[in-house]
């Protein structure tokens, strides 16, 4: 029986190209809706994109990555907003980007960090 630990990954994750899924998926989400609906029912939205989103890149991504994406909706009141991490254990193996996407009323933002386990 062949030893299957790895220190290195057979493949590393395209995380512009899984991004790139992501911002289509979300833009064409917010599009579907209603904007008054948007308002109203938040919570839901949020729950049911993030558990989209979530789905799509399990499937984009090489075995034995994990993730972590977070999903923010931030209301658009003139002020300025700065989401940042940099929580990476292994700096050559793992790696993080974001996507925002501006609504007529608010913005959404989703975080995506890819994690190597050996």
């Amino acid at each position: 029986m062949e030893n299957s630990y790895r220190m290195e990954p057979k493949e590393k994750p395209n995380l512009t190209e899984t991004l790139k899924l992501v911002e289509l998926l979300v833009t064409k989400t917010v599009k579907e809706k209603e904007t008054a609906d948007l308002q109203n029912n938040k919570k839901s939205f949020l729950e049911e994109l993030s558990n989209n989103c979530h789905a799509l890149v399990r499937k984009t991504l090489p075995a034995r990555y994990r993730f972590v994406l977070q999903t923010f909706i931030i209301d658009d009141d003139d002020q300025s907003t700065n989401i940042q991490s940099r929580w990476l254990w292994n700096d050559s193996l793992d790696d993080f980007g974001s996507i925002s996407v501006k609504c007529r009323c608010f913005t959404i933002v989703t975080v995506l960090h890819t994690l190597y386990l050996e």
